[in-house]
């Protein structure tokens, strides 16, 4: 029986049965203790997803390594969930003992309330980096009130073009932040990137109803657009927009929500279920099929040297 070159089994099998849009494999990702439906994947790094799920009418949160699930729960609080990660460090919210909502950073199994002094409203934790935590005061009746916290040390942002209290920030990698602004002409907030000090305006071109950018990491950029059939999930690099919306999902009912490299976590619906996915990134075609040839050009070479070889001790 022929066989074939290890390296050619493993190119031809790498990538599993599953359905692609845009070069991307999605997989769906439903917490075992969840009530059927109701799992929100939000935040990722490296083989590691966070996020919440519903049992009954509590919520906790879930921490999936290579699908090995964790319930992660604030002790003595309610309704937990996780929003986002970095290394060992993890965001939240949760109930307290009197129904109020807060947000937190676990780091080190330590629990670090974030209240912005500042603050009239309640604080919305949205990204995470390394020992920073951004967000917004989302509950205040005179703007958004965007902040940092690295270390104990709070810090406000404004986006260019605005005033203070008009800004938000989604998420953050590194120094780079996406985030919203309203430019202060009256029409709705906008979406931004900061990128190595380049401040960007994003507009999803397929956008009808807004644009909205939830995660960063290196010059990608995701988030959910709107449109005449609801929300839509999309990858965002230099300009280029690729839609991510789940095949399984209703239309107009996928949100992305984080990314890491190439991988990226939200949540859609189908119907009335809610359920998480995990976007991968797979070679294109061209590439794959470059890869491919080169792979059985070397292996092409080193036959013909190992005959020549074999002819050479024959002798």
């Amino acid at each position: 029986m022929k066989k074939f070159p290890a390296l050619v089994l493993v190119c031809l099998t790498a990538f599993p049965a599953s359905t692609t849009l845009a070069s991307y494999v999605f997989t769906t990702i439903d917490d075992p203790l969840a009530s059927p439906g109701s799992t929100f994947a939000q935040g990722i790094y490296e083989n590691t997803i966070v996020g919440y799920y519903r049992a009954g009418n509590v919520t906790h949160g879930f921490i999936d390594k290579s699908g090995s699930f964790t319930t992660f729960d604030i002790p003595g609080g309610k309704n937990t969930q996780l929003l986002g990660i970095s290394g060992d460090s993890l965001i939240g919210e949760y109930l307290d003992t009197n129904n109020q909502p807060q947000s937190f950073l676990y780091q080190n199994g330590i629990v670090t309330i974030i209240a912005l002094p500042s603050a009239r409203g309640t604080i919305q934790v949205t990204g995470i980096s390394g020992n920073t935590v951004v967000g917004y005061d989302g509950s205040n009746p005179f703007g958004m009130n965007a902040f940092s916290f690295t270390n104990g040390i709070y810090s406000t942002f404004s986006a260019p073009y605005t005033t203070p209290g008009n800004s938000t920030l989604q998420g953050i990698d590194g120094d780079s932040m996406v985030g919203l602004y309203n430019d202060l002409s009256g029409g709705p907030f906008k979406a931004f990137s900061l990128i190595g000090g380049t401040f960007s305006t994003l507009s999803d071109p397929a956008a009808t109803q807004g644009t909205t950018p939830f995660g960063i990491s290196g010059n990608n950029v995701v988030g959910t657009y709107g449109d005449a059939k609801g929300s839509h999930a999309f990858i965002e690099t230099n300009g280029t927009y690729v839609n991510l919306d789940v095949p399984d999902a209703a239309p107009g009912q996928t949100l992305a929500q984080g990314i890491y490299g190439n991988s990226i976590v939200g949540w859609y619906t189908n119907t009335s279920n809610f359920h998480g996915f995990l976007a991968t990134q797979v070679p294109e075609p061209a590439s794959l099929a470059f890869f491919l040839s080169s792979s059985l050009f070397l292996l092409k070479r080193k036959n013909k040297r190992s005959l020549r070889l074999s002819r050479l001790l024959s002798q």
